[in-house]
């Protein structure tokens, strides 16, 4: 089921306790993929480096420049430039939420009419506990879903609960949902292209 709109993906935990959503969330439109051009061994060396993850030291990006063979200056360049251009969308950090105390994760996911699903995937993206929120298609007569949201939680009880609030203050009482909790945690890892 391939992307159709992307509302919020950001899976920024509050570590206050209180449960803010960070600065960052909603409003992001799904853009989409453009082929860049072709990149030179200096830059296929440098996403190489990328996909990796940023070495822990307090200049992360002159290690970088030190393992692909240029200047730290050029390596900030040359990511500002993938970043204005869209190549790169955004840095992220690998949360292992469980061991966060988040225990509890569910895919809440709704049947919405193809006219109103915009408007209410906005609204459930900027929703405090959402940390990601998108449109895929439906498969009838499998599966009639097509508005996905992410809720985490410390406990089964807690997210189901947090899901009810939810539905009840947006609205969403009156559409067909299910929620599907994890079971199993795969490996965590950003993503690879080299």
């Amino acid at each position: 089921m391939p992307l159709l709109q992307e509302y919020h993906i950001d899976l920024g935990f509050p570590l206050d306790g209180k449960g803010q959503k960070p600065a960052t969330s909603g409003g992001v439109r799904w853009q989409p993929f453009v082929p860049p051009k072709p990149l030179d061994e200096g830059e296929r060396r440098l996403v190489s480096a990328l996909q990796e993850g940023l070495p822990l030291f307090i200049r992360p990006f002159a290690v970088l420049a030190s393992r692909v063979g240029c200047d730290e200056s050029e390596v900030l360049e040359r990511i500002r430039r993938w970043c204005a251009e869209g190549i790169i969308k955004r840095f992220g950090v690998i949360v292992r939420h469980r061991e966060l105390g988040y225990m509890a994760n569910a895919m809440l996911v709704h049947d919405i009419p193809d006219a109103d699903v915009g408007e209410i995937g906005e609204r459930l993206a900027c929703a405090t506990g959402v940390t990601l929120c998108y449109q895929r298609p439906r498969v009838p007569p499998e599966w009639p879903y097509n508005l996905f949201c992410m809720i985490h939680g410390q406990d089964r009880a807690q997210v189901e609960a947090s899901i009810a609030e939810l539905r009840a203050r947006l609205g969403l009482t009156g559409y067909a949902h299910d929620i599907l909790f994890s079971l199993t945690r795969f490996k965590q890892r950003g993503a690879h292209y080299a």
